[in-house]
């Protein structure tokens, strides 16, 4: 074996030696890849004529189109060009087995199959192949032409995995990643990762052994990214995994002791770097507490792995993320229009936390607001199935009779998107005030069918609402209850709130348009209008507050707040 006059120079001034076979035939092999189909007789990396490691593969069949290769941190990098796939390889995988990876992708894209998938590994170097990690993309209709102009995340994804390899902290591997562009606008994009065995990612884990010191290591880990000056970008626990059983207790030595890449000997791994550097590490931190709070972790443990981080990270941030994290996990969604809740969360957000029914709970929207708040949560519903928070219990109610829960249970009750829907709704908000503690206050959220449009349609239409027409051709013997929509008007509510023993605190208005704020004028008529009133009459009519500013020129919805006495 004999080494070649040729080399090749790449960053950080290394040169990499060309060897060539006992016939003179120079491989001309840059990283992993040989541009000769002869034999390989192998590698060695020098710097300034001294040795820095290398390896020897004396088996290898090349490749027919080869770049200049380069070393970056722990990875040797070639080119070639593969398929439709400009393909930048890290590790020594053959030529074969990329065509391969290439068909595959071209099939699952075209079969409309899964974006990620697994594949066997070829052997090499003397390394069993293993397993591959696959994830592949496509340009999405909303992918701008200036966004298709930069790299895809595959490679962005690749070079995060580079770079905090370089500063010692271990990742996922990275073997190759390939771009097929048109025009210099990239199309579709793979990148390849070692597929790690007994790997668990950090948010099973914690959710199924609720220790904390896993949380402890992946607050290590990021702590040791931000002290080299760079941030995740996506920092959910979803995103590490740990290899190798029971973590420790800090973390940051052993999330960085896995050798940089694998995750060799346990630890911390983190994974889909490629949003690296898109937010400041204060973002990381919010995102992984909030992740924490969203998993089922105590305050304790959260002020535990926010001493690790060593950032200031304010409650309302960390709860933002909670909840995203929780929408993410469980997919419920907020039944009604956009910004329905948005006075009632205001509200619970400044309430200091206490024993809670939320009866409906729907999908368990405003449940998981709470509990992440840290309220005692009770939930009530009259479809179990439709609820979709599993760590918290259900109690299977019917709000149009009576309720299974003693008086005085509660110290607030929150009934939101409800009682236009019953067929008794006085009857409920009595059932809800009983179980109701003494300065208890109560939270009802409902239609507002009292402001100022809905005033003006009915003089158009002689209806109030599209949905209370058609809702009761909707009703059946078999279930009269379901489909039922109600107008509930304000005299309706107040009566049946103050006969149910309450007294109304503040009525707030929710989901404002552009219709209400452009119909103010008009509402100034009508409130003007109400003084010609006599009293017995604005008394009847409860104009205090049909009249008033919460509900007149008010959004589709209202927030009542009441007081039991």
């Amino acid at each position: 074996m004999q080494i070649a006059t040729v080399s090749y120079r790449v960053r950080r001034n290394y040169k990499l030696w060309v060897m060539t076979s006992p016939h003179g035939r120079t491989t001309g092999c840059a990283g992993w890849a040989c541009s000769d189909r002869g034999n390989f007789g192998g590698v060695e990396i020098v710097e300034h004529g001294e040795p820095v490691g290398g390896f020897v593969d004396a088996d290898h069949a090349g490749f027919d189109e080869v770049w200049a290769g380069s070393i970056l941190g722990n990875f040797m990098e070639s080119h070639a060009k593969v398929g439709d796939f400009q393909v930048r390889l890290l590790a020594n995988l053959g030529r074969e087995w990329l065509e391969g990876l290439v068909g595959e992708v071209g099939r699952r894209q075209v079969a409309g199959g899964s974006t990620y998938f697994v594949m066997e590994l070829p052997a090499a170097g003397g390394r069993d192949g293993g397993r591959g990690f696959v994830k592949v993309a496509t340009r999405r209709a909303k992918h701008t032409v200036a966004r298709r102009m930069k790299a895809s995340r595959a490679v962005d994804e690749v070079e995060a995995c580079v770079k905090a390899a370089k500063v010692g902290l271990a990742v996922h591997e990275p073997l190759c990643v390939g771009e097929h562009r048109v025009g210099g606008l990239w199309e579709r994009s793979f990148v390849v990762t070692r597929f790690v065995d007994e790997a668990e990612d950090v948010a099973s884990r914690f959710g199924r052994t609720r220790e904390v010191s896993v949380l402890l290591d992946v607050a290590g880990w990021l702590r040791r990214l931000h002290d080299a000056g760079m941030t995740h970008g996506d920092a959910r626990l979803a995103n590490f995994v740990e290899v190798g059983g029971a973590g420790g207790a800090g973390g940051a030595g052993r999330a960085g002791g896995a050798g940089g890449v694998g995750g060799v000997g346990g630890g911390i791994i983190g994974i889909d770097l490629c949003q690296m550097g898109q937010c400041g590490p204060a973002e990381d931190c919010a995102v992984l507490l909030g992740c924490a709070l969203a998993a089922g972790a105590t305050a304790e443990q959260v002020a535990e792995v926010a001493k690790v981080l060593g950032l200031p990270v304010t409650s309302e941030q960390m709860h933002i993320e909670a909840e995203r994290e929780s929408q993410r996990r469980y997919g419920y969604k907020v039944i009604g229009a956009k910004g329905a809740h948005d006075a009632l969360r205001r509200e619970l957000a400044a309430a200091k936390p206490c024993k809670v029914l939320d009866a409906p709970a729907g999908e368990g929207v405003l449940s998981e607001f709470l509990r992440i708040r840290g309220w005692d949560v009770h939930c009530a519903d009259i479809d179990p199935g439709h609820f979709k928070l599993p760590h918290l219990p259900l109690t299977t109610i019917d709000l149009n009779r009576a309720i299974p829960f003693a008086d005085a249970t509660f110290d607030a009750v929150i009934t939101a998107n409800s009682l236009h829907r019953l067929y008794n709704p006085a009857g409920a908000v009595r059932e809800l005030a009983r179980v109701l503690r003494p300065g208890g206050r109560m939270y009802i959220n409902v239609n507002n069918y009292a402001n100022v449009e809905k005033r003006l349609r009915f003089l158009v239409y002689g209806s109030l609402d599209n949905q209370v027409n058609s809702s009761i051709a909707q009703q059946s013997t078999d279930a009269p209850e379901a489909n039922l929509r109600v107008a509930l008007h304000m005299p309706m509510m107040v009566s049946a709130i103050e006969r149910a023993g309450l007294r109304i605190e503040k009525v707030r208005p929710s989901a404002m348009g552009l219709v209400h704020w452009l119909l103010l004028p008009v509402a100034l008529v009508f409130f003007g209008l109400g003084f010609l009133v006599g009293p017995r009459s604005r008394a009847r009519n409860a104009l205090r507050y049909a009249n008033g500013w919460g509900v007149l020129p008010g959004g589709k919805y209202l927030l009542i707040v009441a007081q039991k006495p």
